[in-house]
């Protein structure tokens, strides 16, 4: 099996089963503007690898674009955006390098694609932003991400790099742990430390208790 599959690392994190419902960890991110950028004149065709960390000169030029567009309002996140660019022109960056090609790439072909993208604040910390591919009607997205560990066997699959970012829903719950229903699959482009994914509990659906 090709360790290097990107459906392999669209993983959830630390899960653990319980009675009530799937716990894991990440952040929960509030949709709120739409913004529609600005696309570059050439679509990008490259086929998405994971193990790619390079971005071609107009997929660059697609993320300055962004960036341009959102700066006025959404600076902070500009220029990560943008810090992420010099990292994998450099070749440098963290551990999450392959993982924001990958989902800058995508991000990129969904621009392209005429898409409209959502400014999403981190819950809890209104000043921390992220942008993603969102439908019209999302309010929340999901995002986790775990980094590799390092180990002679490949095989395992807690030791390949999670990377998971989801449209949900809020679901009423008691308590301080946030409960929360999965839409869709997306791309988003966030940054975020470890330290700040808190537990997160995925209600079993109506079936399952049932049985």
């Amino acid at each position: 099996m090709n360790e290097f599959t990107f459906l392999k690392r669209c993983r959830l994190v630390n899960v653990s089963l319980r009675p009530d419902g799937l716990l894991t960890y990440g952040c929960i991110w509030s949709l709120h503007e739409r913004i529609l950028s600005p696309i570059t004149i050439s679509k990008c065709h490259r086929e998405i690898q994971m193990g790619d960390t390079t971005l071609s000169r107009l997929e660059t030029r697609q993320l300055k674009l962004l960036c341009k567009h959102l700066r006025p309002k959404y600076a902070d996140l500009a220029t990560k955006i943008q810090h992420s660019i010099q990292q994998v022109q450099t070749g440098g960056g963290d551990g999450r390098l392959a993982s924001m090609v990958l989902v800058a790439r995508n991000l990129i072909r969904s621009i392209q694609s005429g898409k409209s993208l959502a400014v999403g604040s981190l819950v809890g910390e209104s000043h921390r932003y992220g942008i993603f591919v969102a439908d019209p009607a999302s309010k929340f997205c999901f995002t986790a991400w775990q980094a590799r560990n390092t180990s002679i066997s490949l095989n395992a699959d807690h030791y390949l790099e999670k990377i998971i970012s989801l449209e949900v829903d809020l679901v009423k719950s008691k308590g301080l742990l946030k409960h929360i229903r999965t839409r869709r699959w997306t791309n988003g482009l966030c940054f975020f430390d470890a330290a700040e994914q808190l537990p997160v509990l995925l209600p079993w659906p109506t079936a399952f208790k049932a049985l």
